[in-house]
């Protein structure tokens, strides 16, 4: 996952290559009849993953399919160098870790491939992507949202490692999203959520409440590059938080009292807009601005429509 961006507050987590035999890497064929060629009934994955097999062979079959076999179908008729050992590093001990260091690239030569076409045959292939990402959708995704507890609890359940299944949650949510890009279709799926990046979160110290705001509506790639920041600035106690109230957010009106800089007098007083100011504005369908300003000697808060001002900072904070 090595194309997301890492901010550096924890360290990257790193996917094991489980196809260690070269013959059972994806050998480029038809995606949907991978499975069968192999000896496996995708029918049959949720209810019985192992189909006779070991948990390792299982996960092995996993993701040289959903994965490799996903990135095989979608970029190997765009490139005439395509190589799946592009997402293949390995170790001075020889260990191999998949890698996605060169994604971006394929991505943007996926895009300038689909920009020569025609309408007609952009839409066949957002056709032909979107079959497999529903066919992944329905038949392996469930096998990825597991935390580590329990793999190791019941693998012959969940063969998946947890990190693995992580990686094609987020190739899935990465090729959705470019494949938009580059086909100007909206393939509308939802790749849900990760237990990985959940627990990662809350390890490094950040409420349960914060988490599940961030996991409303984001993409996974984003949740990644989330989980790399770290700790927060500030650290709190968030055992007796849960998903809808964090305790340290609470503020009891009768005893709070306003923070001030360690060079304030505390004599200030609190700083508001004329409330008049804003209707000329909104009247025009502008968008108002607050900018401090000093008028007559005095300092100000000053609205100002955004026609006025080339450069500003919008926030915006909705809680439900």
């Amino acid at each position: 996952m090595n194309h997301l961006p890492n901010f550096g507050g924890s360290s990257p987590i790193r996917i094991p290559c489980l196809c260690s035999d070269e013959k059972k890497m994806y050998d480029g064929g038809d995606f949907a009849q991978y499975p069968t060629q192999q000896g496996w009934d995708v029918r049959e994955l949720q209810d019985d993953p192992l189909q006779g097999r070991t948990a390792d062979e299982a996960a092995a079959f996993l993701q040289a399919w959903a994965y490799f076999g996903l990135l095989s179908t979608v970029f190997q008729p765009v490139s005439a160098t395509f190589n799946l050992f592009d997402f293949v590093e390995r170790d001075a001990d020889d260990s191999r870790w998949v890698a996605t260091k060169k994604l971006g690239a394929y991505i943007l030569e996926w895009q300038r491939w689909e920009a020569k076409r025609t309408a007609e045959e952009r839409k066949q292939r957002f056709t032909a992507i979107k079959t497999c990402l529903d066919m992944l959708l329905s038949t392996v995704t469930r096998l990825c949202r597991v935390d580590w507890a329990q793999h190791r609890s019941a693998p012959e359940q969940w063969p998946l490692p947890p990190d693995v299944g992580l990686s094609i949650l987020i190739l899935g949510d990465t090729i959705t999203w470019a494949g938009y890009q580059a086909t100007g279709h909206k393939f509308n799926l939802d790749w849900g959520y990760s237990p990985v990046l959940q627990r990662r979160l809350r390890d490094a110290g950040w409420c349960p409440r914060a988490i599940q705001t961030l996991l409303k509506g984001q993409q996974l790639q984003l949740l990644y590059s989330a989980s790399t920041l770290g700790a927060p600035l500030v650290r709190q106690d968030h055992q007796r938080c849960n998903d809808k109230l964090c305790r340290w957010e609470q503020i009891d009106e009768k005893t709070y009292r306003t923070q001030h800089r360690s060079d304030c007098d505390q004599q200030c007083q609190w700083m508001r807009p004329v409330n008049n100011e804003y209707f000329p504005i909104l009247r025009a369908k502008d968008t108002p601005l607050l900018h401090l300003a000093v008028v007559d000697g005095v300092e100000r808060l000053v609205v100002s429509g955004s026609a006025e001002i080339s450069e500003y900072v919008a926030i915006s904070h909705v809680c439900k």
